[in-house]
This record gives C-alpha cells, structure tokens and sequence, in this order.
C-alpha cells in the first residue's frame, strides 16, 4: 500500500561550483555507496546552487509487508541547469530504497523529486542515510516495523509407558507488535497428535500448543511441529519435539559377581585300591583346579582318604591360594594308605562332615550356603548301603549334596559300580572312568559344577525392556554380558568382571500401563 509521507521541513545549502564539486568528491569517495555521479554544470563556474529538502525523513510505524514513500525535493537556486546522474542506494537497514528520477535535468529555479520507500520486513527499528553529494547533504531515515513475531519454548512432556498416552506442551508468545495469527499446527510423526493452540495472541500475550503422545515403540520418539502463523519472517515454523516411550517403570538391581555359588568340594579315596594310581593324580589334580580356576568358581577344596575320617592335619585348598598348592592338597589322599573306610566312601564322607561340626576335624571347611560336591574315587562298588549313606551324607553336610566318581564305568579294570553310579544318577552328579590310562580329562569333566560352565546368571526381579537395559561398575556403563528373555536372567562371561565384582543394573520393568 502506497501513502505520501509528509516530512519535516529541511534547510537550504547554497555553495559555490567549484565548492560544490569539491565536497561532492569527497563525500562520494567517502561514503561507501557514493551520489549522483557527473552533474554537469556547463563551462567555467558556474554559479550552482543545489536546495535538499527535507533532511530528515521519518516514517513512523508502519506495518510489514507495506510500504510507505517519502519525497526529498533537490532544488535548482543556481543560474545554470544541472543534470543529475542514478540516484545513490541508501547505507543502512535493507528496507529502504530510493526510485529512479523520471527526470534527470533541473533547470534554474527549478526542482525534481527524490522519492524514497520504506518497506518493512519485520518488527524492528531501521535506519540507513541517503548522501547527495552534488549538495554535500545527508538525508537520514528512521522508521519502525510493526509485525507480529512468533516465539516458542521446549516441548514440555514426560517419559510415557507404551500404550499410555501422555500429555505435553509447547508455550508460544508473540514476541511482536501485532496481532498474531496461528492458522495451523502439524505433527510430522502421528505418536504426536496436535490437540490444540492458540488461534491469536495479541502483542505479549502468551499461549500454549497441547498435544498427546502415544508411544508404540520404546526408546526416543522424534518429530518436528510445523506452526503456520502470520510472522513475516517465518511463515512455517519448525519446532523439534522428543520424547521416550517405555514399557514400565525403572528397576535399580545390585548384584555380586560371583561366577558360581560358593562351592565347597570334598575328594573321598579309597586308598587301598587307588594308591597304585598315585602316578595318574597329580597331572589331573592339576587340570582340575586349572578348569575350577578358568571357570571361576569360588571354591574350597580338601580331600580324605579310606585311612581315616579325621586327618591329622586337615588343609584346604580357595580360589585363593596358588594352583600348585590346590593341586597338591587334592592329590594328597591319592598316595595315602587304606583303612576301615574302604568300602564305604559315602559314609566315610558323611563322618568327615559331621566330625567337622562336633571334634573339629574338619573345621572351617564347610561355608554357610555353599553347595557341596562330594567325588568319590574307587576301584570297585561299595559295601554299603548308599541309599542310607546318601541321606546321612546330606544330614550331615546341612544341605543337598552333589556326588560325583570316579569308577569303573564298564568293568574294564576292578569292578563295575553300580551302586556309586546310582547315587551319581541321582544327585545329577559327573562319572568318570578310572580305568582311563590318562585322568586329566575325567578332572576336567568333574570340575565342570553347576553354574560353573564359563557363565554367570543373575535372574532380574521384574522382566526389563531389554533395549533400557544398563549395566554398570562405578557408575560406568559395561559390556560382557546379555539378556536371556526365556529365564529372564543376565548372563555374563565368568572372566568379564573380577571375583566379588559389585555390578549395579538398571532397567525398566515391562508392566501394563496403568489406569
């Protein structure tokens, strides 16, 4: 929209020709936009006198996206006529220009006019000045801009449950001098559902955009919130919208990395058959407690032979000590002579255990709520009725018991037996063939302890969604491990974290969304 600007009256500036053209010159070498180029002035020196009015322009307030004109008069007061060249851009705010002169000559006593637009293209203030050199003047320009100027804050939302939805918001003011118009509000994901906004706000009121979100996925949602409003400088605005969807609340768990439960392993011998493998022993006393070791059991280990059920001088063997000193307390019994045990090892056990509780034999070596694994090696079956041993045996250890052997497996040296091949049977137990010319992989295959098969379990108190699942050590997060949806455990490697390790996890537990 065009409208004449009146503007404040200027002043006159009479100069001489050759004055004239020396300030004209210096001002056009100066100013960075330059003047009207080549007046020409006819021959000699001419009496030139050129009136700007006014020397001020002010526009006012004026809307965007309209334009306001204003006129600067350039008056001939000299004798001669001048011509004037392409009028000078204005140094400044961009929202000015300067048309072009219909008529370039001004003849004596006469005047053209300047006109000069406004065109705002946001809420602000613009100034700029327009240098006429041919009269050494500067005309300065002000005015104002007058829109409505959109402005928005964060997405206020919290984390949803899948299946829920949540509610959030998006303040917005009008930051301008207009009213502002919001003709739409879109979502560019459809989790995202806009609910409503304000259609107007007047110059500094403030509003919100409500919108749902609706998770079907866990883990961050992205979307952008394209508002259409009436801010001339941005039309179609974007803003950035996230948030989490999840299944369930956050779980905190602690847990010892212990690779197995402690286990406590007592090695019963009956010396009076065994003692001529003697040889075979240490080499596979040393493979066990090799396997023990790379599976990371936390063991204590002794052993007692046919002999007698109190050793005189009962040692034992922990994760702890060296693997040369482990392997020699268990090889121990293998070189001892026989005795009333012979052929009861289960019972021979059993009075090993509970000498340990009233005499002392064996004390210390039972830990409160370590399993027991009992292997019994022998040349032959026992003599006694191992169905009663078995119940005496675990009376005594205070807990289930384990037995594994080492035995004739199919007769090829001594006797078959039958009955310790039971028990084995029946407590889940390892047997082994001590008819085996070589026992370091009938040791190996006996360390082989439940739990103790080169993995570590922890079974989480409520099922996680496995993608929020965070393992950590000191407040750093972890690998070496992985969830197992079917037992609802954490399986780790029994060599990622050292023994005694204190592992901190943290989840959120897959529940229904409530309400």
């Amino acid at each position: 929209m065009l409208r004449r600007h009146a503007a404040r009256t200027g002043y006159t500036r009479r100069v001489r020709s050759l004055i004239l053209l020396s300030i004209g010159a210096m001002v056009a070498g100066c100013h960075p936009l330059g003047s009207f180029p080549n007046a020409e002035t006819g021959a000699g020196l001419p009496d030139v006198t050129i009136d700007v009015s006014p020397l001020d322009l002010e526009f006012g307030d004026v809307d965007a996206g309209e334009t306001v004109d204003a006129v600067v008069t350039l008056r001939n007061l000299g004798s001669e006529s001048v011509t004037l060249g392409a009028p000078p851009a204005p140094v400044g705010d961009e929202d000015y220009t300067v048309l072009a002169l219909e008529d370039h000559s001004i003849a004596p006593g006469g005047s053209v006019s300047l006109t000069v637009r406004f065109s705002p293209a946001s809420n602000s203030p613009a100034t700029a000045q327009l240098v006429i050199a041919e009269a050494a003047s500067v005309v300065t320009m002000s005015g104002t801009g007058r829109a409505p100027q959109m402005a928005t804050g964060d997405a206020e939302l919290n984390a949803v449950v899948l299946g829920c939805t949540g509610v959030g918001t998006i303040p917005v003011w009008n930051a301008g001098s207009r009213d502002l118009e919001i003709a739409d509000v879109r979502s560019t994901a459809e989790v995202f559902e806009i609910t409503s906004w304000p259609a107007s706000l007047a110059p500094g009121d403030t509003g919100a955009v409500q919108f749902s979100f609706t998770p079907v996925v866990g883990g961050l949602v992205e979307a952008s919130f394209v508002f259409e409003a009436n801010d001339p400088v941005a039309t179609a605005k974007s803003v950035a919208v996230s948030s989490l969807g999840y299944e369930g609340e956050e779980v905190s768990e602690r847990f010892e990395f212990l690779p197995t439960d402690p286990t406590d392993i007592l090695f019963v011998v009956d010396g009076s058959s065994i003692a001529p493998f003697a040889s075979r022993a240490a080499g596979a006393a040393e493979a066990y407690v090799a396997a023990l070791e790379e599976a990371s059991v936390d063991f204590q280990m002794t052993a007692v032979s046919s002999s007698s059920e109190c050793p005189a001088s009962p040692t034992y063997a922990t994760r702890a000590d060296t693997s040369a000193r482990a392997s020699t307390v268990l090889s121990r019994a293998f070189s001892e002579a026989g005795g009333p045990w012979d052929a009861d090892l289960l019972g021979l056990a059993g009075a090993a255990l509970g000498e340990a509780s009233s005499l002392g034999c064996l004390d210390g070596f039972r830990r409160a709520g370590a399993d027991l694994e009992v292997v019994v090696v022998a040349l032959g079956p026992s003599g006694a009725p191992l169905g009663d041993e078995l119940v005496q045996l675990q009376a005594a250890a205070g807990a289930d018991v384990r037995v594994s052997a080492l035995v004739p497996t199919d007769g090829s040296c001594g006797t078959r037996a039958d009955d310790y091949l039971a028990v084995v049977d029946a407590t889940a137990g390892v047997a082994e063939d001590v008819c085996e010319l070589d026992w370091v992989d009938g040791f190996q295959s006996l360390a082989r302890l439940p739990g103790g098969a080169g993995d570590v379990r922890f079974a989480l108190a409520e099922v996680p969604v496995s993608s929020t699942l965070v393992v950590s050590v000191g407040g750093v997060p972890m690998d070496g491990w992985l969830w197992e949806a079917t037992t609802n455990e954490l399986v780790f490697v029994s060599s990622a974290f050292p023994l005694g390790t204190d592992l901190d996890i943290r989840y959120v537990a897959a529940v229904a969304c409530a309400g």
